[in-house]
Formats: structure tokens, sequence, C-alpha cells
């Protein structure tokens, strides 16, 4: 029973973070909390069968940029999968997602 309540905990958390949010402002640079929030998920070895998607544009992703920095430090630790692709819709990303959790 407390292992099923600390679950729906771990899930409610979860989907506090994946959840829209149609008011939250585009940033061009990421917060230290959530850069920090990614490297801990990533990095964590408890956690066996998690997959983080994340996207980003190259060109607004220079080599000093705080995400560029970060993912280089999680790739030292944990590998990175990076997949480079042109104008893609939304339809076309929830696909290749799916195919991949299949």
């Amino acid at each position: 029973s407390a292992g099923r309540t600390a679950s729906c905990h771990n899930i409610s958390f979860f989907q506090a973070f994946c959840q829209d949010c149609p008011k939250r402002p585009r940033r061009d640079q990421p917060d230290a909390s959530s850069l920090n929030l990614i490297k801990t998920l990533v990095m964590d070895t408890k956690s066996r069968n998690f997959l983080f998607v994340g996207s980003f544009r190259n060109d607004e992703v220079n080599e000093e940029h705080p995400l560029a920095c970060q993912l280089r430090f999680i790739e030292k630790s944990v590998p990175i999968t990076s997949i480079k692709t042109t104008n893609i819709s939304k339809a076309s990303m929830n696909n290749f997602v799916s195919d991949i959790l299949q």
C-alpha cells in the first residue's frame, strides 16, 4: 500500500511537468532549475525505464548555450542519441515517439 501511494505521487509529480501550459512564456535561455531537473531525471540510475525526449533548434543553441553545456555534462555518464530533422509536424513527432515506445 505504501509503495502504491509513493508510485501515485511520482506519477502526479511527472504529470505536472507533462501538461501543456499555454501561459508559459517562451524562453531563449532555460533556467538553471529546469536544466538541473533534466540532469537529475536523466542521470538517475534507479530509473531503468525512463525516456527523455527533448528538442531544440540548432540555430538557437550554440556550443556555449546552457542547454548544450548541460547535454555535454550528461553525455559523460549517460548515452545520448541525437536525431537531426528538418521541420517536423506535431503529428509526425507523436507517431515517431509512439513507434519508439512500442
